[in-house]
């Protein structure tokens, strides 16, 4: 179980002790520090009694009992040696890359495809939180402008993609040449994909061995 420990000091505080707001914004602190959002909204969920026990303290502990980007977060409320458990509602808040524009099959996402839109966030939503992990990324279908992105319908950037130009080479003991042509496929290091023959228009299987390059 994580357990983080948060003091918040007396001098901080006003002569007349802590408040109900101080002790959320406390929270909202340790959600801060425990998490990569953005923005977060925190009400104190039950018991609300048990908080406003609490209230005009000179000096509080917290301690975190949850983890996970869930609903509802456990906390414990310390003071003098009496302590009581709390659960508060919190809705995560993260800015979202999602398209700028439509976005079609097939093309590697830059970074002026992309913006951003503060969205609620939770542990079951399926949708990319960080760019890097959109940016320089091949769609695998297309994308209206606003969607957001999943990682199912992104994949890596294959060394050579279809219907673009490649470089073909063919070497062996009677010959050494290249030329330009068409790949039919896309393919990864060591795959063996189609490309179309230039000279004679028949489509060939060749290996991919580095970017835009095949080796028959």
């Amino acid at each position: 179980m994580r357990y983080i420990i948060l003091f918040l000091v007396l001098l901080s505080l006003p002569i007349f002790g802590i408040s109900r707001s101080e002790i959320i914004e406390v929270i909202k602190n340790d959600i801060y520090n425990s998490y990569d959002v953005d923005s977060v909204d925190v009400e104190i969920y039950s018991p609300k009694k048990t908080v406003d026990s609490f209230v005009g303290k000179k000096f509080l502990m917290i301690s975190q009992q949850s983890h996970g980007l869930k609903n509802h977060q456990r906390y414990k409320l310390i003071c003098d040696g009496y302590s009581k458990s709390i659960t508060v509602k919190v809705d995560f808040y993260k800015n979202i890359p999602v398209a700028r524009e439509f976005i079609d099959k097939n093309s590697i996402v830059s970074k002026e495809d992309i913006e951003y839109r503060l969205m609620k966030i939770s542990s079951k939503n399926a949708f990319v939180r960080a760019d890097e992990k959109v940016i320089g990324k091949l769609t695998k279908r297309t994308f209206k402008k606003g969607s957001y992105f999943q990682e199912a319908s992104l994949k890596e950037v294959p060394l050579v993609i279809k219907d673009r130009d490649v470089t073909v080479v063919v070497e062996n003991s009677l010959i050494n040449l290249s030329f330009e042509a068409k790949a039919f496929n896309s393919g990864y290091a060591g795959e063996r994909i189609y490309f179309r023959n230039p000279f004679n228009g028949e489509l060939q299987l060749g290996t991919v061995v580095a970017l835009n390059l095949i080796k028959l």
